[in-house]
């Protein structure tokens, strides 16, 4: 999904993203965690200290859910079911896959990094722990400030020239005597240097994309981008270790929380939850509601409750029942968009690019709602949630579409 994370490496072996200003660093990293304790893997968080230290993560890891390494500012593992992570806000994310070893690396490069050699420690490392030949690793050098927003002293000039001649040409004077720094260049001529035939950065500058990352030089945010790298597998030998996420609505998981307090559970969840990560979410809840509740419906754009129950107005004059109706509604709009708000960072936080709602629910039906007369009557349309969702980009099925289809 273009507004949510950036797939850096996919292949049948392993899996590498970067996350955008739709989630937080935090958020992917917990539930990149949450789904770790299913299958008993791990996730690493190095605390950056813009140095060269690489952790080397074996399974005595597993099963700790986030472990913290301090002082370090990358990893490598060859154990499926680890998901190495590092926080970006401009510094560069630096990837390694060898298919040939199953070995997997992460890295975070700013200005100092670079300079230090943390390219050409991640190779070596891998080297040494693994075999790896550099002739067969795949690196990706993700999103990250260019050269076009990356300016920087003249002190920073020169220690790059003392230990890389040939880094003028990635440098670049300005009139005001100032110079900008391509990060990207440099290390992909260290990574040159050491052997390494298939490495690409990416073109996206995360201070220029304002839209789509946060960026500490540009706009001081704070909050940071989440680069991660994980060798799919279980590490049991046994099911699928980190699964794409599936955000399904929760009474179809089997919560009650339907208006009337009840659960629907999906025939085919036992078989989703083999090939996905489910991500259970009731707008209606999050966004304050109460379980059970009275109906709502959609009329005009509003979402509409039943304040009481209405059934005594049958036998009464239709316009009668319309003016008792009208005047026993309550607008539950703000509510619902805001539940909706929350299960939509929530899909976001896992991952997921696709959703499996309640069909014709005023929050999550896709393509046809309740037309808000309480009468039964469907019209075309989507609820709050399903309507967010698809501006999201998100594929949306419903229970009634087959299980081989979602």
């Amino acid at each position: 999904m273009k507004d949510t994370e950036l797939s850096i490496i996919e292949n049948e072996g392993a899996r590498a993203f970067f996350t955008t200003r739709a989630t937080r660093a935090f958020e992917r990293r917990e539930a990149l965690s949450v789904q770790s304790g299913t299958f008993g893997g791990a996730v690493i968080w190095p605390h950056l200290v813009h140095g060269t230290d690489i952790a080397v993560i074996g399974r005595e890891q597993l099963g700790k859910g986030t472990v913290i390494f301090e002082d370090h500012d990358g990893a490598v593992t060859d154990v499926p079911g680890i998901a190495l992570t590092v926080t970006c806000g401009d510094c560069l994310p630096i990837y390694a896959w060898d298919p040939a070893r199953r070995a997997a690396g992460l890295v975070h490069a700013g200005w100092r990094g670079t300079l230090a050699g943390i390219a050409a420690e991640l190779v070596y490392t891998m080297q040494r722990e693994y075999g790896s030949r550099p002739e067969d690793l795949q690196v990706r050098i993700g999103p990250g400030i260019d050269a076009c927003c990356f300016e920087v002293k003249e002190d920073c000039y020169g220690q790059f020239l003392d230990k890389y001649p040939w880094a003028e040409g990635y440098m670049y004077a300005r009139p005001d005597g100032s110079f900008t720094l391509d990060l990207k260049g440099i290390n992909l001529e260290i990574l040159s240097l050491c052997g390494v035939e298939d490495a690409q950065a990416s073109p996206l500058c995360t201070c220029c994309e304002e839209e789509l990352f946060y960026s500490w030089r540009g706009r001081k945010e704070k909050d940071r981008m989440l680069a991660c790298i994980y060798i799919k597998g279980s590490p049991r030998g046994e099911g699928a270790g980190f699964k794409p996420a599936l955000a399904v609505s929760a009474c179809l998981a089997g919560e009650a929380c339907r208006y009337d307090g009840k659960p629907k559970l999906f025939a085919g969840l036992a078989e989703l939850s083999r090939r996905y990560h489910l991500v259970p979410v009731c707008p209606e809840r999050l966004g304050g509601l109460p379980t059970p509740r009275n109906a709502s419906e959609i009329r005009d754009g509003r979402v509409l409750m039943k304040a009481a129950d209405t059934s005594l107005l049958a036998g009464m004059p239709e316009e009668d029942q319309r003016k008792a109706e009208e005047g026993s509604l309550i607008d539950v709009t703000k509510e619902y968009e805001e539940g909706a708000s929350l299960a939509l960072a929530k899909a976001l936080a896992f991952g997921a690019v696709k959703a499996l709602l309640k069909s014709r629910s005023p929050s999550c039906g896709a393509g046809s709602v309740y037309d808000g007369s309480f009468r039964g009557t469907l019209a075309a349309g989507d609820g709050v949630f399903a309507s967010l969702l698809r501006k999201k980009g998100f594929t949306i099925f419903t229970e009634e579409d087959p299980v081989k289809d979602i």
